[in-house]
């Protein structure tokens, strides 16, 4: 039975077997295949599909769509991914099998820019704080409770300014970050946290992680130039770090005389998507040295094993040998005592020293002990 699929093969499987029927042979619920197929985004045949198939029709598939960003390619449909890391969980098979193949991707990052920039400005969201994503409007009343407590109160009761997001700089700030949300969301993506001042955020682009850093920098020397018309904001930057620092993605984006942040809200988008894939191809290359350094680590011990355990074979095997010969001088030694017949050998009792000694070669002896069967020869 096969475990692993990729997408492909498993495109195949569900258009030529239905879902019930590989849930029986998986002992798995519809449910949980059709959670995959959606997860990997793999299209699934409808009733009429295979209505006419049963009449002996040849109806048209739906085609594999391209892998999602930072998508999985690979499915268990039993069992999961093997990952070594330590050599003591690789088995002999995989010692002697050939080493994993360097994980392959199926297009140029550049190459889809186009694309995502296209969906980005498809579903891009409006740079307002009018309908605000939730995160976005907790910051907002947050704000609006510290204000009233403080003015009820008659006490600054907080350190530092009672209202975080007042001036105009910081709802700036906002409104690009509520644009960014919700576009991010429109894409199927998820805003996984945020602190509590909102500069520093994670994404999460299927499974990857992507932090994301929207601060307003200080402005030594007064207004900039470009920003005359708005005093109060100083200059905005958005810092992207890719997948947890691990793929070294970092990209920044500032005001600029003739660009500012909002006229490049989707580029930031389409990079932030983007470096999800870049994360998540950095992840399986990592994996996958990782995987080669178990192995080769595995292969080095097991040898090195091996050979302490051929040694201590051979140690056995000569010590065996010289038994043998030790045997046979012992049961020689006694056939001569017998055939001098030492003078009082009835008061010596000679008989019990004789049976005495032969049994004592026999003990030794690997062949009459069978002891030559200890030394286990390693399976071909």
């Amino acid at each position: 039975m096969q475990e692993k699929f990729d997408r492909s093969q498993f495109h195949e499987l569900v258009w030529n077997k239905q879902i019930p029927d590989i849930a029986i042979e998986y002992e798995l619920s519809e449910n949980k295949l059709k959670d995959i197929a959606r997860e990997y985004d793999i299209p699934l045949p409808d009733r009429n599909y295979w209505l006419a198939k049963n009449r002996g029709e040849s109806p048209e598939l739906k085609p594999l769509p391209r892998r999602k960003f930072a998508g999985g390619q690979y499915i268990y449909l039993k069992g999961s991914p093997r990952h070594y890391y330590y050599w003591g969980s690789v088995t002999k098979e995989e010692l002697n099998a050939p080493l994993p193949p360097k994980p392959e991707f199926e297009y140029e990052i550049e190459d889809v820019r186009p694309e995502v920039l296209a969906e980005v400005k498809e579903k891009l969201a409006p740079i307002s704080l009018l309908q605000s994503h939730s995160m976005i409007k907790k910051l907002l009343d947050d704000d609006k409770r510290r204000k009233s407590e403080s003015r009820r109160g008659g006490v600054n009761l907080y350190w530092g300014p009672t209202e975080w997001f007042g001036t105009k700089g910081q709802k700036r700030r906002l409104g690009i970050m509520n644009s960014v949300f919700k576009t991010i969301e429109r894409m199927q993506h998820t805003i996984q946290e945020m602190n509590d001042h909102g500069n520093n955020i994670v994404l999460l682009i299927h499974g990857q992680k992507i932090k994301l850093e929207i601060v307003e920098m200080q402005h030594r020397g007064g207004p900039i130039p470009f920003l005359q018309d708005e005093p109060e904001i100083t200059k905005v930057k958005i810092s992207l770090n890719g997948s947890e620092g691990t793929c070294g993605c970092f990209k920044e984006w500032r005001d600029e005389p003739k660009k500012r942040l909002e006229d490049r809200i989707t580029d930031i988008i389409t990079e932030i998507i983007l470096t999800s894939e870049i994360g998540y191809r950095s992840y399986k290359i990592r994996q996958w040295e990782e995987d080669i350094r178990a192995i080769k680590h595995a292969r080095q011990e097991y040898e090195k094993k091996r050979i302490e355990e051929e040694n201590k074979r051979i140690e056995k095997l000569i010590s065996q040998a010289e038994n043998l010969q030790k045997a046979e001088q012992i049961r020689s030694y006694v056939q001569k005592i017998l055939e001098t017949k030492p003078a009082n050998a009835e008061e010596f009792d000679l008989e019990k020293w004789s049976n005495w000694a032969l049994k004592t070669a026999d003990l030794i002896d690997p062949i009459v002990s069978e002891s030559f069967k200890e030394i286990v020869l390693e399976k071909e």
